[in-house]
């Protein structure tokens, strides 16, 4: 979702004024900035001003500053009580570029200063910023046709729905985007997007009744059902995204292929004919522009060959042929991404697969250079949700009838069926098993029929009996919520190499008889414990490497066996008493 609003600098003519205009001012603001130094006015911080204003951020100014021995009251005084943030100015002055004996440096470090405090405000702000895609091909004529709808020189609120195959990810949080539009938009007017829309609800909740006149706002959506919602104020005008022409289409292609607008001759008709039969959709486009780039002319025509045998509307079907030429290597931490790792750090998967020898790095790179997968900000997985639906319809089509012979199993009530049936399930490799709303019980008969499980994710569910000969295969486990009761005996880990365990309730000699099974673990992370007073003894996990302690409220004191593993490389201790006490 982003959100964009007209913001005119705020005018306050005294700090210590009683101005009803700057007093309502006052109470939508988020920073409060300070620069009471004449010499930083007019330089770096009224830049600063200007470059947060831009960023869409509420930021009060304090022009008039305040005399020493004054008073603060009035508008200045509520400004600074409501404000989120405050950037008090610098206590030496900045000297201006052209008095410096080097004012290109000048300029250069301001501009980095500029941008590291903008950066950390909109951080400690929560203000997110969706990138582009670097290549915007046929957008003009959409663009012309979105921007008459919206007519923004008249006056009242319209809303504009674009509907179509989905591109980008869904509203994840309804709460915090509600809060967010709320805090950012106050009584202005204001431009929104509210991207992939999947239901009328979200809609409503987030539009509100906050609405000015003059804001416009902009809908996506697949279902164009979805915007014609009962009982809703407002009218939504229609607008559907088509396929691309095929200008456009071969321009796109020509980029992810050759890296250039256009194909050179020799590939200018294999070209065209591919983008015929990919039916113009971007992101068939780029996926099989990727699949070819430096290829072979007789991999371009076998592939084409593949495409023709291929019907138009079936677009999973176009989108697989990448998958296809994968090696099976690739095609399982394919697999395995689509249904649990989306979203996901790509760093602690990669340990399971390395540990079951898929060749996880040469593999990344590859789905990464095909378009199937990309890396975003802190190192995580993100995937069209087209290739996301198109991996887990892979994993379906293994056993449509029989789920309990498919590797992966990702739906709650599929697995409780499958693990309470009598059947042994030797196909299964992977369950991710969410029982927020229902305790989930494992005993260990029923451990014993899953022999191939190597991912298990269990939230707010617990295993009773003796787990000895249960789960030698497991590579990966994370346990979420269990109850505060410790019921397993004698749980097989020594094969794990990635131990998560998270908001849980075991005192310090529980957690420690787990870690001590998890002999060969590489991650270890803990976090929201609040009965761990201490880290754990880690003296038996000679091979760990990355070792995580968040949220742990009554975590003081550093075991000392930490200090001896020679292999780790990563120590994150977040939000415990011992990190602060550490940092000092």
């Amino acid at each position: 979702m982003a959100v964009t609003a007209d913001q005119e600098p705020p005018m306050v003519t005294s700090a210590v004024g009683t101005s009803s205009d700057a007093t309502a001012l006052g109470a939508s603001f988020q920073v409060f900035l300070s620069f009471r130094r004449p010499d930083t006015r007019r330089g770096f911080t009224d830049t600063l001003y200007h470059a947060l204003v831009d960023a869409g951020v509420r930021v009060f100014g304090d022009d008039a500053g305040v005399r020493v021995g004054e008073t603060i009251g009035g508008a200045l005084l509520r400004a600074i009580d409501d404000s989120k943030l405050y950037i008090p100015s610098s206590p030496d002055p900045t000297r201006p570029a052209n008095e410096s004996e080097n004012s290109d440096v000048s300029v250069a470090e301001a501009r980095r200063a500029y941008k590291l405090v903008a950066t950390e405000v909109l951080d400690n702000l929560k203000t997110k910023h969706r990138s582009v895609t670097e290549h915007l091909i046929g957008m003009d004529d959409r663009v012309a046709t979105v921007q008459k709808l919206l007519d923004v020189h008249a006056g009242s609120v319209w809303l504009v729905g674009i509907h179509g195959m989905g591109d980008i990810g869904k509203i994840d949080d309804v709460g915090y985007g509600m809060k967010r539009i709320e805090e950012t938009l106050c009584n202005k007017k204001a431009l929104i997007v509210l991207d992939d829309m999947d239901k009328s609800e979200q809609i409503k909740k987030l539009i509100g009744s906050f609405l000015h006149s003059g804001t416009r706002i902009i809908i996506t959506t697949r279902n164009r059902s979805l915007l014609q919602i009962r009982g809703f104020k407002y009218e939504i005008l229609p607008y559907e995204m088509r396929e691309m022409n095929s200008k456009d289409a071969l321009q796109l292609f020509s980029w992810h292929a050759f890296c250039g607008d256009s194909p050179p001759d020799v590939y200018n008709h294999l070209s065209k004919e591919i983008v015929s039969v990919t039916g113009g959709l971007p992101l068939a486009l780029e996926a099989v522009g990727s699949l070819l780039y430096l290829k072979e002319e007789v991999i371009w025509i076998e592939t084409l060959d593949k495409l023709r045998s291929i019907p138009e509307e079936e677009v999973q079907k176009n989108l697989k042929i990448s998958f296809d030429v994968l090696d099976e290597f690739q095609q399982h931490i394919f697999r395995d991404i689509t249904c649990f790792f989306v979203n996901e750090d790509v760093t602690d998967p990669i340990y399971m697969w390395t540990a079951d020898r898929n060749f996880p790095q040469c593999g990344i790179e590859v789905l990464i250079n095909m378009s199937l997968i990309k890396l975003v900000k802190n190192n995580k997985l993100w995937m069209h949700d087209q290739l996301r639906d198109l991996g887990r319809e892979i994993v379906y089509q293994e056993s449509p009838i029989d789920p309990w012979k498919r590797r992966r199993l990702w739906i709650k009530e599929e697995i409780l069926n499958i693990i309470r049936s009598k059947e042994r399930k030797g196909k299964i490799q992977g369950l991710d098993l969410n029982g927020r709303h229902t305790q989930i019980l494992l005993t260990n008969d029923e451990f014993e029929r899953i022999p191939h499980l190597r991912f298990l994710k269990l939230c707010n569910g617990t295993f009773v009996g003796d787990f000895a000969n249960c789960g030698t295969k497991l590579r990966w486990m994370s346990w979420d919520s269990p109850p505060p009761d410790f019921r397993v005996a004698n749980m097989y880990l020594q094969n794990v190499v990635v131990l998560k365990l998270s908001t849980n309730r075991f005192n310090d000699s529980d957690v420690w008889s787990l870690i001590k099974m998890a002999s060969k673990s590489k991650v270890l992370s803990l976090q929201d414990c609040p009965s761990i007073t201490r880290t754990p003894n880690v003296s038996g996990c000679s091979t760990l490497e990355r070792l995580t302690l968040q949220e742990c409220e009554n975590l003081r004191t550093i075991d000392c066996s930490i200090g001896m593993l020679k292999c780790l490389i990563d120590l994150d201790i977040d939000s415990c008493p011992l990190s602060q006490r550490v940092a000092r």
